[in-house]
């Protein structure tokens, strides 16, 4: 056990110390809350519930921009790129077991996401006195299935993809259209009806709307959890078979 938490520790401090990959996950998120908030302001609005446009941001913004930033693209990209210059191999012959690799990335992952959403909740109530989780017990299970779900979909593509490269487009593909698209950066009901229509087929939206309900009091949707209970399932066991069969 002390060797798998020095190896996480490792991992974490590699982590923090990559510059691109700590801007996209831990500055980005606050420039955007501090931009639009300067253009938006967060005053209540009655036909929105007697919310401001910076507390409907919040929750969106901690799932498209923390979690799907490092879901899709610092996840998949990472595993890869250890891949590819042989560093998982060369964990197979330490005494470490198996699992631990993998299992340390995902971790730093996660704590990653969870001080970069706090520290993102954080500036929005300081800054724009934005509204903090209706259930706060239920935050930290909540983040944990938004995140789990896509993080699970990062595994995948780190398992069926053999480049850095192709996991970059690949990463992209998705990721950008889903943070527009799901109610992540813009609220779904001031898209099209068009695209409304499409925006239960996309993994984040279930995110979006499973941390939307925990943060403005209609608690766990059980039917969001459904899914990204159901996701999380189905893509990891993807991953794991794809990695046996490696």
């Amino acid at each position: 056990m002390n060797a798998i938490m020095s190896l996480v520790w490792v991992d974490l401090k590699l982590s923090l110390r990559n510059v691109i990959g700590t801007f996209f996950t831990f500055v980005l998120p606050v420039l955007m809350i501090l931009l639009f908030g300067s253009m938006y302001g967060n005053v209540p609005n009655d036909s929105a519930g007697g919310l401001g446009a910076m507390d409907r941001a919040v929750p969106g913004y901690v799932v498209a921009l923390v979690i799907g930033s490092a879901a899709f693209l610092s996840l998949p990209i990472e595993l890869v790129s250890r891949r590819q210059l042989g560093v998982l191999r060369r964990f197979r012959i330490t005494p470490l077991p198996g699992w631990a690799p993998l299992a340390s990335v995902v971790a730093v992952h996660l704590v990653v996401c969870f001080g970069a959403a706090t520290l993102l909740i954080g500036t929005g109530a300081v800054v724009w006195h934005t509204r903090l989780p209706s259930s706060l017990p239920l935050l930290g299970p909540a983040l944990l299935l938004c995140a789990g779900s896509q993080f699970s979909i990062g595994l995948l593509i780190a398992s069926a993809l053999r480049s850095t490269r192709a996991t970059i487009a690949v990463g992209m593909a998705l990721f950008y259209p889903m943070m527009f698209l799901s109610g992540g950066t813009i609220p779904i009901e001031y898209l099209p009806r068009s695209i409304q229509a499409v925006t239960p087929f996309l993994p984040m939206s279930w995110a979006v709307r499973l941390l939307n309900g925990v943060w403005f009091g209609s608690g766990l949707d059980g039917r969001s959890a459904g899914v990204l209970a159901v996701i999380l399932i189905i893509c990891t066991a993807g991953a794991l078979s794809l990695s046996r069969a490696e």
